[in-house]
């Protein structure tokens, strides 16, 4: 064997990335893809698992082997990670029964409620169980030809290696069926929900090898048969690691499709094979569920016509408004609100519009509701944060960036080369023995390309702006239940 080299690969939701280095951290190919979701009713979200998941990772490995020029038997390991979590249901064939249905599908909120009272749980909405009881009682004939349950990185492994699997911080999370202390499913309380044990995957570290890629596999990817493929984790946790977040205060401000902060309580390393993530290493800071999706939807849905801006025109243009849009405020609630407080029926606002107002005006006005979601989070914290890195596509935009910082006061790092991919290569040779802890990832594999820092001034605009903001949006909350009541009874939402 030459050089080292591993393949990391990220399944997100409006698209998927993979990257290979070599074992000092050099990129030498990769490649990102774009997808759409399907929302065949609002609140609902879907991926189909052929098409948006193993497709695009034989096309994105597919070119990182040509682009390189690298000889695959020379790749040590490889680890995916992804949106999490999310029911993605196979049959005997290891087909996909229908769409899976991801995080952000709002359509189970009835199911987790009955399932909460019934069991004494604290079931929502982007919880697998409830989706799954959803499935059971609106579409039997697909619930009946279920084999297994899985979700998107534990599918991406099965398609390498053949091996139906999960790892155990995704069981942990997917939805009050997981033993803590047993590490293993609560077999007999999934049974007593009415739910079939036995569609529950085998569990593993996300250190654990699940499998090897198997000649099926390398056949259609051009992979060499035999390379170990690693359990994986989420994509917050492979972001967590991709930006060097890693050591207690350190902090991840994620701008992707969703918006999420967490910050690292101990050692991201103590978590990596024998606890669950969210078992006192990392605190959960911040859920939006549209973050960077605010952007895109403002530029694929309202700039109608054929000459579309691209984000840097509408940046350019949002950065020519002051803060606070002049006076137009929006609630990001577009696929309702998961922090500080979960309401799955809570929908986007806009208020304060006038004919004086522009595109621009509320392009700066969307960026700024993702800042004002976020402090509204940070505000149920008390998590000591020492630092925060900026990452996700969203973070590339300078703009948004100082809007953020400007409204949170927190100063953000912005490191461009960082991403779930990278950080998914690095957890392959982790896994494997390569490295003996974290610290190369974040001292040797990035670096900071950029500081962004508070604006005095315009924190003390943003400060009245968002008290405004929370009054607005607590005030607005019996009418969410008014408006749902009536598309429910009008429209036959929710099914």
């Amino acid at each position: 064997m030459g050089t080292v080299y591993l393949l990391g690969l990220d399944i997100g939701t409006s698209g998927c990335k993979g990257v290979l280095v070599d074992i000092h951290g050099n990129i030498k190919a990769s490649l990102t893809t774009r997808h759409s979701i399907s929302q065949p009713q609002p609140g609902w979200a879907e991926h189909d698992p052929e098409k948006n998941w193993w497709d695009e990772m034989v096309t994105i490995i597919k070119h990182c082997l040509t682009t390189s020029g690298i000889n695959p038997k020379d790749i040590a390991g490889i680890s995916a990670g992804g949106l999490v979590p999310n029911l993605c249901p196979l049959d005997e064939e290891g087909n996909s029964v229908r769409p899976a249905i991801l995080y952000r599908d709002n359509r189970a909120v009835v199911e987790a409620q009955e399932l909460s009272e019934e069991f004494n749980l604290t079931l929502g909405a982007a919880d697998v169980t409830p989706k799954l009881y959803w499935l059971k009682k609106y579409e039997p004939e697909n619930y009946k030809k279920i084999k297994v349950v899985l979700n998107a990185h534990s599918y991406i492994a099965y398609k390498l290696t053949g091996n139906f699997n999960a790892d155990c911080d995704i069981a942990n999370i997917f939805g009050g069926v997981f033993d803590l202390e047993k590490q293993d499913w609560d077999y007999d309380l999934f049974k007593r929900m009415g739910l079939n044990p036995e569609v529950l995957p085998p569990i593993f570290r996300p250190t654990d090898v699940v499998g090897t890629v198997s000649k099926e596999a390398a056949a259609a990817t051009g992979l060499a048969p035999g390379i170990p493929v690693v359990a994986g984790n989420g994509d917050s946790f492979m972001s967590l690691l991709g930006a060097g977040v890693v050591d207690p205060g350190d902090a991840m401000l994620y701008f992707g499709t969703a918006g999420t902060m967490l910050v690292c309580e101990d050692s991201l390393v103590k978590s990596a094979s024998s606890q669950v993530i969210r078992k006192g290493s990392v605190e959960f800071l911040a859920n939006i569920l549209t973050g960077g999706e605010l952007t895109r939807w403002f530029r694929e849905q309202l700039q109608i016509g054929e000459n579309v801006p691209d984000y840097p025109t509408l940046e350019s243009l949002a950065s020519e408004i002051v803060p606070g849009s002049e006076g137009l405020i929006i609630l990001p609630h577009l696929m309702g609100e998961r922090t500080p407080g979960n309401n799955p029926l809570a929908k986007g606002v806009m208020i304060g519009l006038t004919t004086a107002h522009t595109g621009a005006h509320i392009y700066r006005a969307l960026m700024e509701s993702f800042g004002y979601a976020l402090l509204h989070s940070l505000e149920q914290t008390n998590a000591v944060i020492k630092r925060v890195v900026a990452t996700g596509g969203g973070a590339k935009s300078s703009l948004w960036r100082q809007i953020v910082t400007d409204i949170t006061g927190l100063p953000l790092e912005y490191i461009s080369k960082s991403d779930a991919a990278l950080g998914n290569a690095y957890f392959a040779g982790y896994s494997l023995g390569l490295f003996s802890d974290f610290a190369p990832m974040k001292n040797e594999w990035l670096k900071v390309d950029e500081v962004t820092k508070v604006n005095p001034e315009s924190h003390k605009i943003y400060s009245r702006y968002f008290n405004l903001y929370k009054e607005i949006n607590s005030m607005l909350k019996p009418a969410f239940v008014s408006l749902a009541d009536i598309y429910s009874s009008t429209c036959g939402g929710g099914k």
